[in-house]
């Protein structure tokens, strides 16, 4: 069964190319669909996958500097 995701994030990054590369990368890796809008203003996407994968991308977030505390809606 897939289980969606929500989040959103305002934060400042300098460098949301860099930054989508890398959460697409990761979202290959763990087979999450949807999609990332990011610029240097925050992050907001919709992503769907299995219920290990969408821990597995939360805990990733949560290491992240910039995107640790988000507020997830599951």
């Amino acid at each position: 069964m897939h289980h969606v995701l929500l989040f959103y994030k305002l934060v400042s990054i300098q460098d949301p190319k860099s930054e989508l590369k890398r959460h697409r990368e990761v979202c290959k890796a763990l087979q999450l669909l949807g999609r990332v809008l990011l610029g240097h203003d925050g992050i907001n996407a919709t992503l769907s996958g299995s219920e290990e994968s969408i821990r597995l991308y939360r805990e990733y977030m949560n290491q992240h500097r910039l995107f640790k505390n988000t507020d997830f809606k599951h």
